[in-house]
C-alpha cells in the first residue's frame, strides 16, 4: 500500500473533498449574485471631465486619485488644491504649476522629476530643495 492510497481510504478525505467543493461553489454563486446590482464607480464629487477616485472640485484630470482643485492633471494622486497641469506626481501640494514627476512638491512652477521639493520655478532633478 502506497502513502497516497493509504491517505485517500480514510472515510475524511472525503469529507474535505466535499467541503472544498462546496466552498468554490459559493464563492462562484456570490460572484453571480453580486454581479446582479449595481456598483458606484468613483467618488468624485464636482469633479468635470474627470478620471479616477476620490477627486473633488477638479476640471479635465485623468486617472487621478485622492486630489482635490485641480485641472489639466494626469497620473496624480494625493494632490493640493490650486494645482494645474501635474502630470505623474505624487503628493502634489498647494499651488502647483506645469510641474511633471514630482514626489512631495509645494508651490512648484515649471519644475521636473523633484523629490520632496518647495518654492522652486524653473527646477529639474532636485532632492530635498
Amino acid at each position: 500500500m502506497t502513502p497516497s492510497s493509504v491517505s485517500r481510504s480514510h472515510s475524511w478525505y472525503g469529507f474535505i473533498d466535499r467541503s472544498l467543493s462546496k466552498y468554490l461553489d459559493s464563492g462562484h454563486l456570490f460572484k453571480e449574485f453580486s454581479l446582479k446590482f449595481p456598483r458606484k464607480y468613483a467618488r468624485n464629487t464636482q469633479a468635470e471631465n474627470c478620471t479616477g477616485d476620490l477627486v473633488r472640485h477638479a476640471k479635465n484630470c485623468k486617472e487621478c486619485y485622492d486630489l482635490f482643485y485641480q485641472e489639466d492633471s494626469k497620473y496624480c494622486e494625493l494632490g493640493g488644491a490650486q494645482a494645474s497641469n501635474i502630470h505623474d506626481c505624487t503628493i502634489a501640494g498647494f499651488n502647483m504649476v506645469n510641474c511633471y514627476e514630482q514626489i512631495g512638491g509645494l508651490s512648484c512652477n515649471d519644475c521636473s522629476f523633484g523629490v520632496y521639493v518647495s518654492f522652486n520655478q524653473n527646477s529639474y532633478y532636485l532632492m530635498n530643495c
